[in-house]
């Protein structure tokens, strides 16, 4: 069996990861990204259609108003406009992690991972040993020394 530590750098390593990769996917350009982006479904019997979907822009129209432009290009657009920050990203993404159902579903690495470390990083936490102490005291110190150093900087 792996050491608890090996095992919960790989946890952090893959939560790192998966928002990353969640980030990344906000920052596309495309039109479920867009804020003016907007999804109408048309669902008719009589066409024997079921669902279909139509990608439309609303930039430069009201709310109220009942115009319809196709958004056709939604790559090449221009009036794109990111609907997503990356505060809103990593809200969702602790939301996500937080549900039990959800993080199942949609990230079942994780819940392997927290399966394998569950009793293993409770005992650690309940009664850690001095060198273990000061080890994880070591790491959480040059973590925040890594952000201290690697932080965007305003004037350079």
């Amino acid at each position: 069996m792996k050491n608890p530590g090996v095992i919960y750098r790989r946890y952090r390593q893959l939560k790192r990861k998966l928002l990353y990769d969640k980030i990344v996917r906000a920052r596309q350009v495309c039109h479920r990204n867009c804020y003016y982006g907007k999804v109408l479904s048309l669902q008719s019997d009589i066409l024997d259609i079921r669902s279909t979907d139509f990608l439309v822009c609303r930039y430069g129209l009201e709310e109220s108003s009942d115009e319809l432009v196709l958004c056709t290009k939604p790559t090449e657009c221009n009036a794109f406009a990111n609907k997503w920050t990356r505060e809103k990203v990593e809200a969702q993404f602790g939301i996500e992690t937080a549900d039990w159902k959800i993080k199942l579903e949609k990230y079942p690495e994780l819940v392997a991972l927290e399966w394998v470390l569950d009793k293993d990083l409770t005992d650690a936490i309940k009664s850690p040993s001095f060198l273990g102490s000061l080890v994880v005291n070591a790491i959480m110190f040059l973590e925040k020394l890594l952000k201290y150093v690697n932080r965007p900087r305003m004037f350079e």
